[in-house]
């Protein structure tokens, strides 16, 4: 029997195909892509299928480095997502896919990031055996018994903090396509307080607020005018959800806007049957003091490599 075979698909052809896959994270369809591109310039597409003999295709969404490296996506975590023909079984290491990505994108370095061991299931059924070393820690909030349960398991602060921004005022509501323009400057004053670049733009919130990311959920808190100072990102699969932006104005820090955001599309999630929400890494002291006070647990993500043997 013939081994593993791949070749390059265009761009049409992967937005129709990831579209009817067997994905277990959704950061492969569209637009996740197009955000992790934005501000981007080192990372060039290569999306790739592999059929596997007696098993099916799967669809590999590369993205080539400088330095003949390569990652499997580029924002949030990256997989090899079975096609719709896949048999169902468990994939081939690793290593066996690398090297094949070594071939078709010319590349001799190979690597992604899966959430923790246990966080996905599915995941875990089928990629639990590709060797890995500890990423770095992301935060895991435990959403078993739904909202109340995680409300009543969140720490006081958090609660206080909800509950003074209704007494201020501010009221939560799901964001919709309208909220764009502000969102994307809130975004702009988030970034620039952390001394950080901020590549999105108003288009990109627009799609995801819109709705044109499957499973999006976002809240935004807004004052008596109707004018937003905060809003939380959520990008839902199955019973996990990940949290992808928390953006606050200066006022809206002042007020607690931020977590009023949070708790109302945390809420929504709890109550349309999300067991896990993954918080995302913490790259500062208050990041992680906001994730812990909701119950998030510092858990180490899977890094997996592989480099062409010398």
């Amino acid at each position: 029997m013939t081994g593993p075979t791949v070749r390059e698909v265009s761009e049409d052809e992967w937005r129709r195909r990831i579209a009817a896959a067997r994905q277990v994270l959704p950061f492969g369809a569209p637009p996740w892509p197009e955000v992790g591109l934005a501000g981007r310039d080192d990372l060039t597409p290569v999306p790739l299928a592999v059929r596997v003999p007696g098993a099916g295709e799967l669809l590999l969404p590369v993205f080539r480095r400088p330095g003949r490296r390569a990652q499997l996506g580029c924002f949030g975590y990256g997989m090899a997502h079975p096609a719709a023909d896949w048999a169902g079984g468990a994939l081939p290491d690793f290593e066996v896919l690398a090297a094949l990505v070594g071939t078709a994108a010319g590349v001799s370095a190979v690597s992604t990031l899966l959430p923790p061991a246990g966080a996905v299931a599915e995941l875990d059924r089928i990629a639990g055996h590709w060797r890995s070393s500890e990423g770095r820690a992301t935060y895991l909030l435990d959403a078993t018994g739904g909202a109340d349960a995680v409300w009543r398991r969140a720490r006081g602060s958090a609660r206080t903090a909800v509950r003074r921004a209704a007494r201020l005022g501010l009221r939560a509501r799901p964001a919709a396509d309208a909220d764009a323009v502000v969102v994307a400057r809130l975004y702009r004053d988030t970034m620039a307080r952390n001394g950080a670049g901020a590549p999105l733009g108003e288009p990109h919130f627009r799609t995801l607020l819109a709705g044109g990311a499957a499973g999006t959920v976002a809240a935004v808190a807004a004052d008596a005018a109707g004018e937003a100072h905060a809003a939380a990102v959520f990008a839902r699969h199955a019973d996990t959800a990940y949290h992808l932006f928390q953006v606050t104005s200066a006022d809206g820090r002042r007020t607690n806007a931020g977590q009023l955001a949070f708790w109302h599309a945390l809420d929504r999630l709890c109550h349309d049957g999300v067991s896990t929400v993954d918080l995302g890494a913490a790259s500062a002291e208050g990041q992680e003091f906001f994730k812990t006070s909701w119950g998030g647990r510092a858990r180490p993500t899977r890094r997996i490599d592989w480099a062409r043997p010398t």
